[in-house]
């Protein structure tokens, strides 16, 4: 189960540079995402948030900063709310456990 006011880093391939970070408040049940104050993200974009996400207890409400009202993700944003969603069912209280499975590899199994 997941402490509350945490502060959790999310590392790059290599494991050594912080390019996201994760905030988790103490009084609610909300994520905040932001970027990194890491060189690898330029100036005007560091410790920027990016996406805050809501448990409201009947399901969960994601804000974009983004301003724009387009309801298409771009290719960072997609990797951004993967990033998120998987925390959030990795600290969750009753996390969602799957397996993905090729249907291929059933026919060899069988």
């Amino acid at each position: 189960m997941l402490s509350k006011n945490k502060l959790f880093l999310v590392l790059g391939k290599d494991g050594h540079d912080v390019e996201y970070t994760i905030h988790v408040p103490a009084d609610e049940d909300i994520y905040v995402m932001r970027r990194s104050n890491s060189a690898t993200w330029s100036d005007h974009v560091r410790d920027e948030v990016i996406l805050t996400v809501l448990n409201s207890g009947d399901g969960y409400k994601i804000k974009w900063e983004d301003k724009s009202n387009s309801k298409v993700l771009d290719y960072s944003q997609v990797v951004e709310l993967t990033i998120m969603l998987n925390f959030i069912n990795q600290t969750d209280s009753i996390p969602n456990r799957y397996t993905l499975v090729d249907v291929d590899d059933i026919v060899d199994i069988m």
